[in-house]
């Protein structure tokens, strides 16, 4: 496997107890208590990080097949990012890159090669010209395990020419 093309990964917290069971509750169970209190946690550690260094020109949630979204209601990427952008001034984007693949969720896939292999292909940017003046993004998830996700994500922002990719989550899985 090749080496990711963003800069870094950060997450807030590890995903073990009871980080994990918010998570849960905030992605599946529409707990906003729970998701606003972790985001806000994140929004303060990229404040803090980006008095000190070049913020991203946009923030990029990660998307979620359009059949997803309705079913949940929300996307959970998109409300972390509100509150980050609402905290560091950073403008968000949610329509600049779309997932085309309904894809099996990750959380049933076991190994990440198997992760990786389901999302080939599945996001695109619909209208690249868009992109023209972003070299920098942040991808804002709410957990990265494999980095199956943010990895193809990156793979198709390159494409469209962004120089600088960041990823942040509230929880990456232990190692």
């Amino acid at each position: 496997m090749s080496p990711p093309g963003f800069q870094f990964c950060k997450g807030l917290f590890l995903y073990l107890t009871p980080v994990d069971a918010l998570l849960s509750g905030f992605k599946f169970h529409a707990r906003f208590d729970a998701g606003f209190a972790l985001a806000a946690h994140l929004a303060e550690r990229m404040y803090e990080y980006y008095a000190l260094n070049n913020p991203p020109d946009l923030l990029l949630p990660v998307p979620l097949h359009d059949n997803r979204l309705r079913a949940r209601g929300y996307n959970q990427a998109a409300e972390i990012a509100k509150t980050i952008s609402a905290c560091c001034g950073i403008p968000i984007s949610t329509n600049l890159v779309k997932k085309r693949k309904d894809t099996i969720p990750q959380t049933e896939i076991g190994d990440a090669t198997a992760r990786l292999k389901n999302l080939r292909n599945a996001f695109y940017v619909p209208n690249v010209t868009a992109l023209r003046n972003v070299k920098r993004i942040a991808i804002i998830d709410d957990v990265v395990t494999t980095m199956a996700t943010v990895m193809a994500l990156t793979d198709t922002l390159r494409l469209a020419g962004i120089d600088t990719i960041e990823v942040w989550c509230i929880a990456r899985a232990s190692r």
